[in-house]
C-alpha cells in the first residue's frame, strides 16, 4: 500500500516494531472510522480521513479488506485474516503478517479504530498513539507567510483560462518554456559582462519575492480552473535557508493524474512567461538593463530549480503524476533508511522488486549529495552578497 501526502513516520514504527502479542491482536475488535471516504481516481483507490484531512492510496486488495470491515460494522482481526486468506486462496504466515501490518498501519492513520479505542483506560491504545506521535519528524521547511482564505479574484482569473484539450496544454507547456529558455540563454551570453549582484540586491529581493508568489498563485488559478481545491498558500524557507513559495493542493488527489500534471507545470510555465517579459524589457528599456540582466539570470535559476528532479520541485510532481509514481522522493529516502538500519520495509514498500529498490536508493543518495552541495552554494551566496 502506498500513502498519500502527510503520512507520518509513526506508521513505519507501528508496522515494524509493534510490541503487542500477536495472539492478543487477533482478538481485537475493529471497525471503519465514521469519518472515512473512499474514492476511485484513475482506476486507483484513495482513502480520505476527514479528521486528520489526509489521503492514503491503497491497492485493490486493501480496498476489499476495508469493504469487508465496513460491511461487518465490527469485526475481529482474526476474522479479517481468515477472510483475506480465503480471497487469496492461500494460507501462509506471510499473508497473515501483511494483513496485520496493513491493519496496524490503518489504525495509526485512524482509518480503522478499535471497538474500545475511545476508552481512556485502554493502555494499549495509549501506547500506540504516543508511539506514533513520537516518531513524527519535522519537515525541513519553515513557513513565514500563510494564507488560508483567498480573494474571489482568483476564481475570476481561473475562468479566464481557455478550456483547451489536454494535448494542446501539453504542446503549450513544452513549447513556451523551451522557447523562453533559448531566448534567455542567448540574452545572457550576449550580456554576460553585465551580470552582477553586489550592488543591486536590494532591487532583486522584492522582485524575486513577487515572482515567487505569482508562481504559486498561478498554481492556484490552474487548480481552481481544473476543479481542484486550495488549502493554503504562502512563503517560506526550504531547508530553513532557501526562499520558496508553497501551495497546499492536498485535495487535488481526487483529480485525475493528467490534471495534477498540468497543475504541477503551471508554475514553470509562469516562470517561462516571466523570462520572456524580462528579455523584452532588456531590449526595450536599456536604462535599467543592469538590474534586468541580473534578474534574468535569477529567473533562469528559479526555473531550473523548479524543474530539478532531485528537489521537492514542480518537475518532480509532474514526473510522479505523469508516470504514476507515488511519492518517489519520500519512498526513496524510506527505503534508504531501512536498508542502512537493516530493518524490514513498511508494508506499502514491501512489494517493491530488488531492482526498483536499488534505483530508489540511487536516487536518494544522489538527492542527498545534491542537497548538501546546494545548501553550501546558497550559504556561500548569502555570505558573498551580505558580508563581502
Amino acid at each position: 500500500m502506498s500513502s498519500a501526502r502527510g503520512l507520518s513516520e509513526g506508521n513505519i514504527a507501528m508496522a515494524n516494531n509493534q510490541q503487542a502479542d500477536i495472539s492478543d491482536m487477533l482478538s481485537w475488535d475493529i471497525s471503519l472510522a465514521p469519518d472515512i471516504d473512499i474514492y476511485e481516481v484513475d482506476e486507483e483507490f484513495i482513502v480520505y480521513q476527514a479528521t486528520t484531512k489526509k489521503y492514503y492510496k491503497i491497492g485493490k486488495f486493501s480496498k476489499v479488506i476495508l469493504d469487508k470491515i465496513h460491511e461487518s460494522s465490527i469485526i475481529r482481526i482474526e476474522e479479517i485474516i481468515i477472510f483475506a486468506c480465503s480471497q487469496q486462496q492461500i494460507i501462509s504466515s506471510e499473508t497473515k503478517q501483511l494483513v496485520i501490518r496493513f491493519l496496524l498501519h490503518m489504525l495509526t492513520c485512524q482509518v480503522i479504530i478499535r471497538d474500545n479505542m475511545l476508552d481512556p483506560s485502554n493502555k494499549a491504545n495509549e501506547h500506540i498513539n504516543l508511539k506514533s506521535i513520537k516518531q513524527i519528524r519535522p519537515k525541513p521547511f519553515l513557513k513565514l507567510i500563510q494564507l488560508r482564505s483567498f480573494p474571489q479574484i482568483l476564481l475570476i482569473f481561473s475562468k479566464l483560462i481557455p478550456n483547451l484539450s489536454y494535448n494542446m496544454w501539453k504542446i503549450l507547456f513544452i513549447a513556451i518554456p523551451m522557447f523562453s529558455l533559448c531566448i534567455a540563454i542567448i540574452t545572457m551570453l550576449r550580456y554576460s559582462s553585465s551580470f552582477t549582484i553586489s550592488n543591486i540586491w536590494y532591487w532583486l529581493i522584492p522582485l524575486m519575492f513577487v515572482q515567487i508568489m505569482i508562481h504559486e498563485i498561478f498554481h492556484a488559478v490552474c487548480s481552481l480552473r481544473l476543479g481542484g481545491k486550495i488549502r493554503s498558500i504562502g512563503f517560506g524557507l526550504l531547508y530553513y535557508i532557501i526562499p520558496v513559495g508553497y501551495i497546499d493542493l492536498t485535495d487535488n488527489y481526487l483529480l485525475g493524474r493528467k490534471k495534477r500534471a498540468v497543475i504541477a507545470l503551471a508554475g514553470p510555465m509562469l516562470d517561462s512567461l516571466a523570462i520572456l517579459l524580462t528579455v523584452s524589457c532588456i531590449w526595450l528599456i536599456p536604462s535599467i538593463s543592469d538590474i534586468l540582466h541580473t534578474f534574468l539570470m535569477l529567473q533562469f535559476s528559479i526555473f531550473i530549480f523548479n524543474c530539478n528532479l532531485l528537489l521537492p520541485s514542480d518537475g518532480l510532481k509532474f514526473v510522479e503524476n505523469w508516470f504514476n509514481v507515488v511519492h518517489l522522493r519520500k519512498h526513496s529516502f524510506e527505503i534508504l533508511k531501512h536498508s542502512v538500519l537493516r530493518q524490514p520495509p513498511p508494508v506499502y514498500l514491501s512489494r517493491f522488486s530488488l531492482k526498483k529498490r536499488r534505483l530508489y536508493i540511487m536516487y536518494s543518495i544522489t538527492a542527498t549529495l545534491y542537497i548538501l552541495f546546494f545548501i553550501t552554494f546558497v550559504l556561500f551566496s548569502y555570505w558573498r552578497v551580505f558580508v563581502v
